[in-house]
């Protein structure tokens, strides 16, 4: 991987991680560039996922709502050079890139390198959890991550509080001194943004997604090191598709 950017500009970089397929990559991604570009922060949204859920997602976005710039990064085309291709747009403020599922060795330690801070998801079922272990033990032990400049954390998705084998995963993640910064709720509402190309704090009114937005908080200022993007609440109100608006 090689996302090229402005000579001496800096941009920061968001990598969602996960060995396993369907642990919440997209989910994350696409929520986390549309509150960056709703806080006027200009944002590129790289999807390395053959599944290509994120640029589905970004197709789908009303042009009424802040814009994100795309780049599919499955795709090769024959009339421009891989750099090229891969380019981002001048001025870039964050950079959210969505993985593939299974990635490891060279590939995985490529997409380390190239992040400041990266994100894991995990989902209920045992098998994923202790994917997620195996996950951190690899980019512990073979990707050497510690002697990178690279933060790291894990939110879970969709998983239920004081359950056996979260709290295994949590003691695990603090023997490594890795945080479990947040825990998304298993909830429709995501699925509804999802299928309109917007976030969960876009949906309006935001009485509907209260309890959804507030778990972002933990995440945001992670990824902020410690500073509060706006929520929801002092965000204008979202400019709403017609067949989106409701008669009062």
């Amino acid at each position: 991987m090689r996302v090229i950017s402005n000579d001496g500009y800096s941009i920061k970089r968001v990598t969602l991680l996960n060995s396993k397929g369907g642990s919440g990559k997209s989910i994350l991604a696409t929520n986390i560039a549309s509150i960056f570009s709703a806080n006027n922060l200009r944002t590129t949204l790289i999807d390395y996922d053959p599944q290509g859920t994120a640029i589905r997602w970004l197709k789908q976005r009303p042009e009424l709502f802040p814009a994100i710039h795309g780049i599919d990064a499955t795709q090769q085309s024959s009339a421009t050079t891989r750099s090229w291709q891969m380019r981002v747009p001048a001025g870039t403020d964050r950079l959210v890139i969505d993985t593939p599922a299974g990635i490891r060795g060279l590939e995985l330690n490529d997409f380390v390198v190239n992040s400041d801070y990266i994100l894991i998801p995990v989902i209920p079922p045992d098998g994923d959890i202790h994917a997620t272990t195996k996950l951190i033990a690899d980019l512990l032990l073979n990707v050497k991550i510690r002697s990178l400049d690279v933060k790291v954390a894990v939110i879970g998705n969709r998983v239920k509080k004081n359950t056996k084998i979260l709290n295994q995963l949590t003691r695990f993640l603090q023997q490594v001194d890795f945080p479990f910064i947040s825990n998304l709720r298993d909830t429709q509402n995501y699925v509804t943004a999802a299928k309109q190309g917007i976030g969960i704090h876009e949906i309006y009114p935001p009485s509907l997604v209260k309890k959804d937005v507030s778990d972002w908080d933990a995440i945001l200022q992670f990824v902020e090191d410690g500073e509060t993007l706006h929520d929801h609440k002092e965000l204008p109100q979202p400019l709403m598709p017609e067949h989106q608006q409701t008669s009062s």
